[in-house]
């Protein structure tokens, strides 16, 4: 794949003239003085742009101009990313790209709404999101990627976890509710220890189904993901939980919303179905109960992964990037939930 590189920054307060200059580079015959500008407030990584000609009523031809966050490169393996990108298009389960400049990639844009805490448990939709997952993990693995990027992912944002906030409602919050360093190691390796041996099969995962990453065009019946800054291979069982946990939100985070077991009963047979039917490219597929009830077990289990991660994520966040949102609130939710569910993991030591 044929893709520009750019020696260009965007200027974090030249968001809209930087975004016009990369567009330009790739669409020389577009007069900026046509264009629409359209900013997206759903992300809380990075800043997100999309132009287009004002003739384009159908937005088709729309660039996406993403520029990454403040600080995520410490967390981020950008050209892991891009790579990522540009295998998952020849997989047909992403967009094109265009181009990569100094802090940002453009790139094509994708038909669809995002999902919300109603829309991703509709049966219009989520059918077609297990569906999507299920062709996701059928990505072929490369021969160094037979092991979990979960653990090492985790141990690099503890490492890279604040030691102080500035702000001093945020330290006596951070004092009170955030455990130290060596006990969330601890944490980390009680994990590892129990679910890795649980033997949830490793596939290429996207391992941010956060509901904002997903798109759902009702017009033509389809589902696409987006944002594969954390791709990579990992736990079934983790990306599949770590759905799940998106059903409570982002903004107001309520865990009353995740899936009941009647819910990820469903959900789970449609996706080892079709799942079953791209790995041994047949249609005669029978899902077993046992295996249903089996998946579904070590998703409950691996949801207490995917609180903890983005738990530490948040932390890492909450001193680096400049987007308005409370970091260290929602890292601290993360955490509670991790805990009060803790349970579930001792069972199995």
């Amino acid at each position: 794949m044929n893709v520009n590189e750019l020696s260009f920054k965007i200027e974090e307060h030249d968001l809209i003239p930087g975004s016009l200059h990369i567009v330009h580079s790739l669409r020389p015959s577009w007069k900026l003085e046509n264009v629409n500008v359209k900013v997206f407030k759903n992300g809380i990584t990075n800043k997100l742009l999309g132009i287009y000609e004002k003739c384009d009523t159908t937005k088709e031809d729309m660039i996406l101009i993403r520029v990454y966050g403040s600080g995520t490169s410490l967390m981020i393996d950008r050209q892991v990313e891009i790579r990522n990108i540009q295998r998952l298009y020849e997989a047909g389960c992403g967009s094109k790209l265009y181009a990569i400049f100094k802090n940002g990639l453009a790139y094509e844009y994708v038909k669809g709404k995002v999902l919300d805490t109603a829309s991703c448990r509709s049966e219009k939709v989520y059918p077609h999101v297990a569906e999507q997952l299920a062709k996701f993990h059928t990505v072929p693995l490369k021969i160094n990627e037979g092991t979990s990027i979960l653990w090492d992912k985790m141990r690099l944002f503890l490492s890279l976890k604040p030691s102080k906030f500035l702000q001093e409602e945020q330290q006596e919050r951070f004092l009170k509710k955030v455990l130290p360093k060596n006990e969330l190691e601890r944490e980390i390796s009680l994990m590892e220890g129990i679910l890795s041996k649980l033997g949830s099969p490793i596939v290429f995962c996207h391992n941010d189904l956060l509901l904002a990453n997903i798109l759902y065009d009702a017009q033509g019946c389809a589902v696409s993901f987006i944002d594969f800054e954390y791709a990579g291979p990992n736990y079934m069982a983790f990306d599949i939980a770590n759905h799940f946990n998106e059903f409570a939100g982002v903004d107001t985070v309520d865990y009353s919303l995740y899936p009941s077991d009647e819910f990820q009963i469903e959900w789970l047979k449609v996706y080892l179905r079709y799942y079953k039917s791209l790995k041994y490219s047949s249609e005669n597929i029978s899902i077993a109960h046992e295996e249903v009830t089996i998946l579904c077990k070590h998703v409950n289990l691996f949801s207490l992964a995917s609180h903890f991660f983005w738990a530490l994520w948040a932390l890492v966040q909450a001193t680096q990037s400049t987007i308005d949102f409370d970091f260290l609130g929602y890292a601290i939710v993360r955490f509670d939930e991790y805990f009060s569910k803790k349970k579930l993991l001792l069972v199995h030591c």
